[in-house]
């Protein structure tokens, strides 16, 4: 039985990973109570909690580079993939992204006796000195920009949007994809579709060096032990923080993306092993339905995970040049439209009337930052501003993401 959920959730987590909006933590928190009421195997229920995770963040990168719909975890690979795809290369960004969850989590299984040993001593220092961590990215960022002052307008616009969006009533946890969509997605299909833009045909033949996907594998592998054990870091603010200290080339930075989301479901286990601390949807459902977890149920996770790797990378990029070949037989003007219906009609369904006012005032802020010249990545404020002060002990006012 164990091997069926598995696979159920290899399915699921592939259809979650493919289109946009759908979050795999909503299929898991829907089917938690089917787990107590008909007194499911722990360890089938497990198997099918891997499955969908793991893959999840192996293949969410797809619709993110090709359509340049953003959710949390793959916002980031938004401007970078658009780029990719616009000279004709959307297959290597994907491929990029994949081949990181792979080569990131090897270097998590590598190292793993020494995080064993050195998360338990390392993790209150990390937790303590946060805030001056992201405070020095922002300096960084800031460092060598000319429109200096315009940035830090967008920046505080942006996390006035984050702090008025995550301490909403509607505790929602689609809150944020209309905000990142808003700040990222609309405004380049909206931009495409006045200048008459067209997706050029996809080379499905990538340009990948071995030295990228070690390199950048290794920057995803130290981003996602922040974003595994470290509380309110999530996968975007690893990722601004590994990409300005360590100067990545753009390949390198497409495949730590991928690596980030993938060890972040890994370390989350360890976390919730070695300081009892749930820092993700599929730790926080094995803390429900497990008392303690204990290192046998660890190496069992980390093994169904690195079968579920083997099997769904190789997938991934065969999807990825199904998707490609796809996108060129596509009305590009049709696409266009299709996404952005997707979005509102996603944000209303998901987010009520109130994910709209925030989309719309998320798009507003996406198209000022395009005309007035500030890279977009400044927009990133939304989470970065809240997450500063979550950990100068704001925590009432920006509770709903930690």
């Amino acid at each position: 039985m164990l091997l069926l959920y598995f696979l159920v959730g290899i399915i699921i987590g592939i259809v979650t990973g493919l289109i946009p909006g759908l979050h795999p933590n909503s299929v898991l928190f829907l089917l938690l109570p089917l787990y107590f009421r008909f007194k499911l195997d722990f360890l089938d229920f497990i198997g099918f909690v891997v499955g969908i995770s793991v893959t999840n963040t192996v293949l969410n990168y797809i619709p993110s580079v090709l359509l340049g719909v953003p959710q949390e975890d793959t916002v980031l690979s938004v401007l970078p993939g658009h780029k990719f795809v616009l000279d004709g290369r959307g297959y290597e960004a994907i491929a990029l992204t994949i081949l990181g969850a792979l080569s990131s989590t090897v270097f998590a299984l590598v190292l793993l006796p020494l995080l064993f040993v050195l998360i338990p001593f390392v993790y209150p220092f990390l937790a303590s000195y946060m805030q001056y961590v992201l405070l020095l990215l922002i300096a960084t960022m800031l460092f060598r920009r000319k429109r200096k002052i315009l940035s830090l307008m967008i920046l505080f616009l942006s996390g006035l949007l984050g702090l008025i969006t995550l301490n909403s009533n509607l505790g929602n946890m689609y809150i944020l994809f209309p905000a990142f969509s808003g700040l990222f997605g609309i405004p380049m299909i909206i931009f495409s579709l006045i200048h008459g833009g067209k997706i050029p045909k996809q080379n499905k033949n990538e340009k990948i060096n071995s030295k990228d996907v070690i390199l950048g594998g290794f920057f995803g592998f130290l981003a996602g032990i922040l974003t595994g054990f470290i509380p309110g870091i999530g996968s975007s603010q690893s990722a601004l923080i590994v990409q300005r200290f360590s100067n990545m080339k753009i390949k390198r930075f497409m495949v730590a993306l991928g690596g980030i989301n993938t060890t972040g479901i890994f370390f989350s286990i360890l976390s919730l092993y070695l300081i009892n601390k749930a820092r993700s949807g599929a730790a926080i459902i094995i803390q429900n339905i497990s008392t303690r977890l204990t290192l046998p149920m660890v190496f069992i996770i980390i093994s169904l995970s690195m079968i579920c790797l083997g099997l769904v990378v190789p997938l991934g990029l065969k999807i990825g040049k199904i998707s490609c070949s796809v996108v060129n037989k596509i009305n590009y003007k049709i696409l266009l439209y299709s996404v952005l219906f997707l979005i509102i009609f996603g944000t209303i369904i998901l987010t009520s009337w109130f994910g709209l006012i925030v989309l719309i005032t998320s798009t507003a802020l996406g198209f000022l930052t395009a005309q007035i010249g500030v890279n977009r990545n400044w927009c990133m404020g939304v989470l970065l501003v809240p997450t500063i002060l979550y950990y100068f002990g704001f925590s009432g006012i920006v509770s709903l993401i930690f």
